[in-house]
């Protein structure tokens, strides 16, 4: 019997070797799909979650503090609110709600994926980016009228901060009044123009100088007592920043309440202690549903915050009194009162009263317009009503930061959402 000794020719070996590429080609791509498919389902798995964490928190949110009734909120939002899931988080997202219900929502996973609601209730996982046309526009102090005109008709988050008081003279170590933040969602037309003012800070007492107010209501410091001695004048007012339908100073709306749209009140201006070149009487911060008060060095008599339907006078801060001097005793110059929805008050009193700082001026977003709206300010009073709703915080920073009080001069942001 003969041995068959042919071995596989180059074409049956290449031909095994595609068959075997083929076949790996189509295992990979099946493991492949089936890692891709689970990988879906877990962000899809996870939107999910999140949207039912987002449904419970506003459940409990209206026996709370009712601030997700309207507007839209980012998932930074939600962090910020106490939201928590655990697994997968979405990257970023937006959720708008009306009337305490989810309207509509996107979730972004990866930077590459998203998800929206769908008659379902949420969609499959998409390729892409949420699609937001943002428009972000700030509005630094410029001492004048802004203007911003709406490109498209939609939500628009307004923010605002009011400016800060002044320092004392001397007296390096005294903060003034922080100016106050305030946040709400508008809806807007197209061309839709709105007018915006930006506090400026108040003026620092120098060489026994009262200083001068700021930009948008804020009260005048008081002279010291005696200049050529350089005993210390007083800080200035910081001014409001308003946004508002009409044009106008903030002192100049008061008849016209219903066009002013949000408001962040002002600090007061910090006066000093005479013969004393560290220490003082702090400003009184600008607030929510009411300013903050001065403070004094021994009297009683406080120049006090405004509120919501009093102060120094709509709108404006009150100018401190100059120093005065009898023998032995001597006072500086009081600070003057921030300005606001009303302007805070300085001590005015005549006769040889007590060294002072200035009350802060009042926010506002009492119009009825406005959606999930806030105020924020520095140590002050918390108010619980929708209307004036104000938190207090020890956030405080010179660059425009959301939910904190602000040093210098003002500033305004409007962002539309969506």
């Amino acid at each position: 019997m003969k041995k068959n000794n042919k071995g596989f020719t180059l074409i049956e070996l290449l031909a095994v070797v595609v068959v075997l590429i083929i076949i790996l080609l189509i295992a990979f791509n099946k493991i492949k799909s089936s890692t891709q498919k689970s990988h879906m389902n877990a962000i899809k798995s996870s939107a999910l979650t999140y949207v039912k964490a987002v449904r419970n928190l506003i459940a409990e949110d209206v026996a709370t503090n009712e601030s997700l009734d309207y507007g839209v909120f980012t998932t930074s939002d939600f962090e910020t609110l106490g939201i928590s899931i655990s697994g997968k988080k979405p990257t970023s997202g937006y959720f708008t709600i009306a009337d305490y219900k989810i309207k509509s929502f996107c979730l972004e996973y990866e930077n590459s994926y998203y998800l929206t609601e769908s008659s379902s209730g949420i969609s499959d996982v998409n390729n892409g980016k949420c699609e937001v046309d943002s428009i972000v526009i700030d509005f630094a102090y410029t001492g004048s009228q802004q203007e911003f005109t709406a490109s498209k008709t939609g939500i628009y988050k307004l923010e605002v901060w009011g400016a800060s008081g002044g320092l004392a003279g001397r007296a390096t170590d005294v903060k003034p009044g922080y100016g106050s933040y305030s946040v709400a969602y508008l809806n807007l037309n197209k061309d839709d123009i709105v007018y915006i003012y930006i506090g400026g800070a108040g003026g620092n007492g120098l060489n026994g100088n009262g200083a001068a107010g700021g930009y948008n209501g804020g009260g005048a410091g008081g002279d010291g007592h005696n200049k050529s001695n350089d005993y210390p004048g007083a800080g200035g007012g910081g001014g409001a920043s308003h946004i508002a339908y009409e044009p106008g100073l903030l002192s100049a709306l008061s008849d016209k309440i219903s066009s002013i749209i949000i408001v962040a009140g002002g600090g007061g201006g910090a006066s000093a202690y005479y013969t004393c070149s560290t220490c003082g009487m702090p400003g009184g911060s600008g607030g929510g549903a009411k300013g903050v008060d001065g403070t004094m060095a021994i009297s009683s008599i406080v120049a006090t915050g405004g509120t919501q339907e009093s102060g120094y006078m709509f709108g404006q801060g009150g100018d401190g009194r100059n120093g005065t001097s009898s023998g032995s005793s001597a006072y500086e110059g009081a600070g003057g009162g921030g300005g606001g929805y009303y302007g805070g008050k300085s001590q005015t009193l005549s006769g040889y009263q007590t060294d002072s700082s200035g009350g802060g001026g009042s926010g506002y977003i009492g119009n009825k317009q406005l959606m999930n709206k806030m105020m924020y300010c520095y140590n002050c009073s918390e108010s619980p009503n929708a209307n004036t709703k104000t938190k207090s915080t020890t956030c405080v920073n010179k660059n425009p930061t959301p939910n904190c009080a602000k040093i210098g001069d003002g500033h305004a942001k409007i962002t539309f959402v969506g």
